[in-house]
């Protein structure tokens, strides 16, 4: 069996239901299980509750342990699935989904010369530019040029509720625009994150 060379034999230990055996496993795999769930979700909160996930789903099924050949590439699918599951929940709620589709449309247009990535961009892109010129254009201050409100409209000329206006519509087009596609989007997303 092979294990993090810091931790020892530690995961027999588990396997055998030593409590203390398995807190020490958690110490020493917490800050690099944390990492992982956050390239999936980039959320911090999320992250630390599917950090938890994993090492409660170690536990219950710590039994079959004894079959595990590297604990490291074990505990990454425990975090690669549970966090693609939350994805998919997240896909289901129109709040969540706005928020994955904004660091969606904030990936750069290509990341680590990766297809998927320019596919996440050009996608988001493509929602973008189905809006109306003038709506583009102050959603594009906003999201992109990280601009307020009053600067959009000062910039503009136009008045503040005006700016707020275009926004809320912008979101919901955008939102009608992906909802189709989140599917794809999910995909892109997990099969542009390097496994260990």
């Amino acid at each position: 069996m092979i294990i993090g060379s810091n931790c020892g034999n530690t995961l027999n230990q588990v396997a055998k239901g030593d409590q203390r055996a398995y807190e020490k496993l958690v110490r020493c795999y917490t800050a690099e299980v944390y990492a992982y769930c956050f390239k999936f979700t980039k959320n911090s909160y999320a992250a630390e509750e599917l950090t938890q996930e994993v090492f409660i789903k170690l536990w219950e099924h710590r039994a079959t342990l004894h079959r595990v050949h590297t604990l490291e590439a074990y505990l990454f699918t425990i975090a690669k699935n549970t966090s693609f599951r939350f994805l998919q929940k997240a896909a289901r709620d129109q709040r969540c989904q706005q928020e994955l589709w904004y660091h969606y449309q904030m990936l750069p247009a290509a990341s680590e010369a990766e297809d998927r990535s320019e596919a996440l961009h050009q996608l988001a892109q493509q929602a973008i530019e189905q809006l109306p010129q003038r709506r583009q254009q102050v959603f594009t201050m906003s999201r992109v040029g990280g601009l307020t409100h009053a600067e959009i409209a000062q910039e503009l000329g136009i008045s503040k509720h005006t700016v707020k206006e275009h926004m809320i519509q912008a979101v919901k087009a955008l939102r009608k625009y992906l909802r189709p596609r989140i599917d794809a989007i999910i995909w892109l997303l997990v099969t542009s994150i390097r496994f260990w």
